[in-house]
């Protein structure tokens, strides 16, 4: 399940929203089209940073006697 999730406010202005901690942040725009890939590049940059974490948990495990 990805951690954010999009919602347009009656204001028209679009927001972020965390679903586990529910903060609410402001993508500063109106326009759909714009919203969208923000949204999803959050959610991208969560799981990439799992990654990394598991790939330097890995490198550590090999080097680490």
């Amino acid at each position: 399940m990805a951690k954010f999730r999009i919602l347009c406010r009656a204001s028209g202005v679009w927001y972020i929203s965390d679903r586990e901690t529910r903060e609410r942040h402001s993508l500063r725009t109106r326009k759909s089209a714009e919203a969208h890939p923000l949204l999803h590049s959050s959610n991208e940059a969560r799981v990439q940073n799992l990654l990394t974490k598991r790939i330097a948990r890995a490198y550590l495990a090999a080097t680490d006697p």
